[in-house]
């Protein structure tokens, strides 16, 4: 919860100037207005809620307002709860809209008593398309393992018009083919996890400060874990490295996740790997999110890190990126036991 209302209380700011001191003890609240977007998504979340000194009030009667390119599209009356989708909160408004690039979109939020008015308008960025991943892979061990790292390198070509902020994104998607323990038939069941990126050897993805991948941060500088960047140090086309590891997962823990699997006879595995164009304000809440994520952040030397805000009215961050994403295969393989003692099947 400690995490949580970091992220919601700390007073937001773009840049250097007119910074707000970290003292809510004559604070009134605030409306938070947090709306993380996605062009090609066929739902979207906008959650709000209200500033406290202890924990934060979610928002469940507010007016939501979403316009686009002036002209007012859906106004969602109530907020939609789903206890069984992950990270849902009571302050949670959903929207269907899609969002083309170019697009104008405003988002407004009214408190049903008129005391809290907040809105935040940004335009959708185009996208940027991956031209090609070349893969490779090693392992890298030390004192206590071994360690099997997948290498990417992802080309692709920057806008030179404008200036260009953006996020790299690996999903790995396993299906796993085994038996049912209810019919006893063959079935399959999908698991879908975000991965760590490895981004310390791209120029890019560390600021100018690439360091070897099995070698300690010789710049004390936070990991990029959200994987954003700008265009600052790319000259047209560039072609990206970052790594992820590699896990041959064992039986037990597939059976961990799928209590109602046994037997499995086979794993197939992707990496969807996703560029997003984001927004300006986007990028520079992620950069603060990674500094905060940072073991560097637990030092007791270190001054606090104040997110940006780009909400008129209240405060929180709302950005809408577009993607353009590539598959890749890996090779299939069938997960090892244990041991015969550990083995679920028996």
């Amino acid at each position: 919860m400690k995490k949580l209302l970091l992220l919601l209380f700390i007073p937001l700011c773009l840049s250097c100037t007119n910074e707000i001191a970290l003292n809510f003890n004559n604070e009134p609240s605030k409306l938070i207005l947090n709306a993380i977007l996605f062009s090609n998504k066929d739902e979207n979340k906008i959650t709000l809620a209200l500033t406290g000194h202890d924990n934060v009030t979610y928002i469940t009667d507010a007016k939501v307002s979403i316009s686009i390119n002036g002209e007012l599209k859906e106004v969602i009356s109530e907020s939609t709860y789903d206890k069984n989708s992950p990270g849902s909160s009571l302050g949670d408004y959903i929207t269907k809209l899609h969002f083309a690039p170019g697009d104008i979109v405003k988002i407004e939020a009214v408190t049903s008593d008129n005391k809290y008015n907040a809105w935040a308008e940004v335009i959708v960025p185009n996208p940027v398309y991956i031209e090609k991943i070349d893969t490779t892979s090693s392992v890298i061990s030390n004192a206590i393992e071994s360690i099997k790292y997948i290498h990417l390198k992802i080309t692709f070509e920057d806008e030179a018009s404008q200036k260009n902020y953006y996020r790299i994104a690996v999903n790995r998607i396993q299906t796993v083919s085994a038996l049912s323990k209810e019919t006893g038939k063959d079935t399959t069941a999908i698991i879908k996890t975000s991965e760590t990126l490895l981004c310390n050897e791209d120029v890019v993805l560390t600021d100018g400060k690439p360091t070897p991948i099995n070698s300690d941060n010789i710049f004390d500088s936070p990991e990029n874990r959200y994987g954003v960047f700008d265009d600052s140090r790319i000259n047209n086309k560039y072609t990206m490295s970052v790594s992820t590891q590699y896990f041959p997962y064992r039986q037990e823990i597939y059976y961990g996740i799928h209590e109602k699997l046994k037997n499995i006879t086979n794993i197939d595995m992707k990496l969807d790997i996703s560029l997003h164009s984001i927004s300006e304000g986007e990028y520079f809440y992620l950069k603060a999110l990674n500094k905060i994520d940072s073991d560097i952040y637990d030092s007791p030397f270190t001054e606090p890190i104040k997110l940006p805000s780009n909400i008129s009215g209240g405060i929180g961050i709302m950005g809408i990126s577009a993607k353009h994403s590539q598959m890749l295969t890996l090779p299939s393989y069938v997960p090892k036991v244990l041991n015969e003692t550990n083995n679920p099947n028996h």
